[in-house]
C-alpha cells in the first residue's frame, strides 16, 4: 500500500527545508518495502520466533500438538526434557 501527501517542508540529511508553496511537493511511503525492511530485521525475527514458540507452548498451534508425557515436552521442532520430583519440576530445553 502506498499513499500521497502533500507537505510544506521535507528533509534533506535531517535538516528541514522549506518547500516553496507552489511546488506543491508530493511525498510517496512505500509502506509495503518499509514494512518487509521491519519484518526481515533479526530483532523482529527473533520476536517472531519466540512468539512461535510460546504459542506452540501453549498447546495453540493445532498442526503441531503439544506433547507431555513423564519426561519430555515437545511441539513442533522444540524438545524439552522434563525433570523433577513430587514437589518441583524442571523444563529443559534440548
Amino acid at each position: 500500500m502506498s499513499f500521497n501527501a502533500s507537505v510544506n517542508a521535507y528533509s534533506v540529511n535531517g535538516d528541514m527545508v522549506n518547500a516553496p508553496a507552489q511546488a506543491g511537493v508530493t511525498v510517496v511511503v512505500d509502506t509495503a518495502a518499509i514494512a518487509a525492511a521491519v519484518w526481515a530485521s533479526p530483532v523482529a525475527i527473533a520476536l517472531l520466533t519466540h512468539a512461535a514458540e510460546t504459542w506452540g507452548r501453549m498447546g495453540l498451534d493445532a498442526a503441531n500438538p503439544l506433547l507431555t508425557n513423564q519426561t519430555s515436552v515437545t511441539f513442533g521442532t522444540v524438545s524439552m526434557a522434563l525433570t523433577g520430583d513430587q514437589t518441583s519440576s524442571t523444563l529443559t530445553r534440548q
